[in-house]
């Protein structure tokens, strides 16, 4: 969690300075930072959202493998990186069903309350993200709409 939460907090600072500055450069920023660590968040394999996800479940990590394969099939995301991470998830997941020996023994042993915490701080930091995703788009601009008020200032 310490990626994630550490860099949605800077990702939040930043937005906190556009709203007080209204700089679309920082807006842009901290869109991309939020965007950043939402992606990272996706249960897939060594991603945090891989380890956090596959705490919880192995299964999460197939789910996060349908929602990367639609994301590459429908052209959402065409980056070979993404590719490579996809099928870096797809052998990560297969090793934690068929060869569970691969990880340390007591590396997903964790209790219920454990459990239960890790899952609502993910969906809850997922969440807080996307929020903090919509808030932020409301106060963008696009280029025409900066271009025409930069002329009517002239």
């Amino acid at each position: 969690f310490g990626g994630p939460v550490l860099g949605s907090i800077g990702a939040a600072g930043v937005a906190v300075g556009a709203h007080m500055t209204q700089s679309q450069l920082l807006f842009a920023l901290a869109d991309f930072g939020f965007m950043v660590n939402l992606f990272n968040l996706l249960p897939l394999g060594s991603m945090d959202g891989g380890r956090i996800a596959g705490a919880l479940t192995p299964w999460m990590n197939v789910a996060g493998l349908g929602a990367g394969s639609a994301l590459a099939l429908s052209g959402a995301i065409h980056n070979p990186i993404f590719y490579i991470i996809l099928l870096g998830g797809a052998w990560d997941t297969y090793q934690k069903f068929f060869n569970p020996g691969a990880f340390p023994p007591n590396y997903y042993r964790i209790t219920p309350t454990q459990r239960g915490l890790i899952g609502a701080g993910y969906l809850g930091l997922i969440g807080s993200l996307a929020l903090a995703m919509d808030i932020n788009e409301r106060f963008k601009k696009p280029p025409e709409v900066l271009i025409r008020e930069r002329d009517a200032e002239k």
